[in-house]
């Protein structure tokens, strides 16, 4: 067992003592534990190319689709609905990443990922919820699986959408050809494993989409593009679809989880002035600046990108229009690498290419982990 474990790769780094789970469910004696202390991470981030993925993972198709959802609330509803919900997704993925630290100090852990935590949590609450610990990280790993993946998609056809607009009038080909010739690039790019490595890439599209940010803000000021008076306040009817295109814009749990777990200094991520705070302050504020813009620009006439209202034809809102397109690619790694990672580890369960990690450093005042260690039972069953 000793050689295999040296020869195998470790799928997850969380791993616990086995008689600590139970002797820690209450919280006590973990005070001198620090998990942060304890994380090894291969090539972990530091906090500005964390910051740097965390505004590519939100700076996706979502900035684009504002003006049309400022349409549907109202200038003023929609700024306000705006910066509260923004608020209110900062102060949950607070909450979240908290909950994940004192999960991993009850366990005595040096990281737990978000499914892991979750059952974690259940285990260690009221008697009538432990039994849900398992079918609840099941669950949350769909769930991710699904929303990841579903927003991938959403990626492709934003940009195969607004290709074809370009190229159909010089050939013409179905939105499906379109799909599949970025789908080949895509996968390609999607095989760099490592967070580290691709934050010159997340860099690079950060300063694309900047760009065509500052072309589409220059043409939305240039003119109106209707002369329709503003709607200030909106209608009830229509706000549901302006709160649900600010929830898919600014929600990025899983993605936020797996940026948190990869910080050479994870504490930067949640204090007043970190990298949370400061990523979702500048989020916001574009979102609004580019909504009210687009919005004022447009009124009752926004299409689904703000980018499809530009002029259309060669010139300058048809390099912005490009430019967007290829910064939205390091987005869809973001979203796909969570779902990725989620089925490779399960499947890696199922097929015993696993291994018992024999040490791991325990904390202050605690005793050393004795191999073998017990494996998360609900992500990496035993090996026998």
């Amino acid at each position: 067992m000793e050689e295999r474990g040296k020869s195998e790769t470790v799928c997850l780094q969380s791993v616990t003592q086995p008689d600590s789970l139970e002797a820690n469910k209450d919280g006590s004696n973990n005070e001198d534990y620090d998990p942060h202390l304890y994380r090894q991470v291969t090539a972990p981030t530091n906090n500005l190319e964390t910051l740097v993925h965390l505004l590519k993972c939100s700076l996706g198709t979502g900035i684009l689709a504002m003006p049309q959802a400022f349409a549907r609330a109202g200038l003023v509803t929609a700024i306000i609905s705006t910066v509260l919900v923004g608020a209110l997704v900062t102060h949950c993925l607070h909450v979240l990443v908290r909950s994940q630290y004192a999960a991993c100090k009850m366990r005595r852990v040096p990281l737990l990922t978000y499914p892991e935590s979750m059952s974690a949590s259940l285990s260690a609450g009221p008697s009538s919820l432990r039994g849900l610990g398992r079918p609840s990280a099941i669950t949350v790993d769909v769930f991710l699986v699904v929303y990841q993946l579903g927003i991938c998609c959403v990626y492709i056809v934003f940009i195969a959408d607004n290709i074809k607009k370009i190229v159909d009038p010089h050939y013409v080909m179905s939105i499906e050809i379109h799909m599949v010739i970025i789908l080949i690039p895509l996968l390609a790019f999607n095989l760099i494993p490592s967070l580290k490595l691709l934050a010159p890439f997340s860099a690079l599209a950060n300063v694309l989409t900047f760009i065509g940010l500052g072309i589409v803000v220059y043409y939305l000021l240039s003119g109106k593009k209707s002369n329709e008076p503003l709607d200030l306040w909106g209608s009830p009817a229509t706000f549901p679809l302006f709160f649900g295109t600010i929830l898919f814009a600014l929600t990025a749990v899983g993605v936020v989880i797996a940026l948190e777990n990869n910080m050479k200094t994870p504490k930067a991520f949640g204090s007043p002035c970190g990298v949370l705070n400061t990523g979702m302050s500048i989020i916001v504020v574009l979102y609004v600046a580019v909504g009210a813009l687009g919005y004022v620009y447009c009124v009752s006439e926004c299409s689904d990108s703000v980018t499809l209202d530009l002029p259309q034809g060669p010139g300058l809102a048809c390099v912005g229009t490009h430019i967007t397109e290829v910064a939205v690619y390091p987005s869809i790694h973001r979203r796909g690498v969570v779902a990725d990672q989620i089925v490779s580890c399960r499947q890696s369960a199922r097929t015993r290419a696993i291994c018992i990690v024999n040490e791991a450093p325990s904390g202050p005042g605690g005793p050393p982990l004795s191999p073998p260690l017990q494996l998360i039972p609900h992500r990496l069953p035993p090996v026998t």
